[in-house]
């Protein structure tokens, strides 16, 4: 497989990779899902979901065609600079979370600081 770094697994007949992060497509992982509001580039990178400021995001990885995600990247760029970023996550399973930031507005791994990386996230009852 040619997955670009973002498959563990293709078609065995026609060699297509099955991306493992939401908005990373194409038959060998190459393109970000611009129609789903997804940017970045995935050949120098990955893509993330550009997130509106103010805004309540809700997404699922239930769906068919996301048997194969296992993650999902999310961007925000606010207006000010010299703002808090609040977070908030509701969820109906456990899960992994990773956060990095990035000062400026490139959004390059080179340029991305990790905060906390593998959280295992349970879910209270």
């Amino acid at each position: 497989c040619t997955c670009s770094g973002h498959a563990n697994i293709c078609h065995m007949q026609t060699g297509k990779c099955f991306c493992t992060t939401k908005g990373i497509k194409g038959d060998q992982c190459q393109l970000c899902d611009s129609e789903n509001r997804y940017l970045g580039n995935p050949l120098r990178g990955t893509c993330y979901y550009s997130l509106l400021i103010d805004y309540q995001f809700t997404f699922s990885l239930l769906q068919e065609d996301d048997r194969h995600h296992t993650a999902i990247n999310f961007i925000a760029n606010p207006e000010q600079s010299n703002k808090n970023l609040d977070i908030s996550i509701n969820a109906s399973n456990n899960f992994n979370l990773n956060i990095t930031w990035s000062i400026g507005s490139t959004g390059h791994p080179e340029s991305l600081t990790e905060i906390a990386t593998q959280i295992a996230v349970e879910m209270n009852e």
